[in-house]
């Protein structure tokens, strides 16, 4: 079997971030701060290949930070049933 050929195959290849993130000076997306900004949290089932059959809206809404709830039936899209998304700030 041939080991592949290419100009970037098997070549090291200078970064050109590589510097600021070794300074410590590199903005990552968690760095970011907007104006009026809300942050979205996707919660699942704990167990696997669960199927999540409600969400108690309104309990979440309850929760501290939380801003609004969105659930699948919100999306009204196929392939997201059981989907559900917190806001919080």
């Amino acid at each position: 079997m041939n080991a592949p050929s290419g100009k970037w195959i098997g070549r090291p290849v200078r970064r050109t971030e590589d510097p600021r993130f070794i300074r410590g000076e590199a903005t990552f997306v968690a760095d970011l701060v907007l104006p009026r900004m809300l942050h979205a949290a996707v919660v699942r089932s704990p167990h696997a290949h669960a199927r999540v059959v409600g969400v108690r809206k309104v309990s979440a809404r309850g929760m501290a930070g939380v801003v609004d709830v969105f659930t699948a039936a919100d999306l009204d899209r196929p392939g997201f049933e059981g989907a559900s998304t917190a806001c919080t700030s």
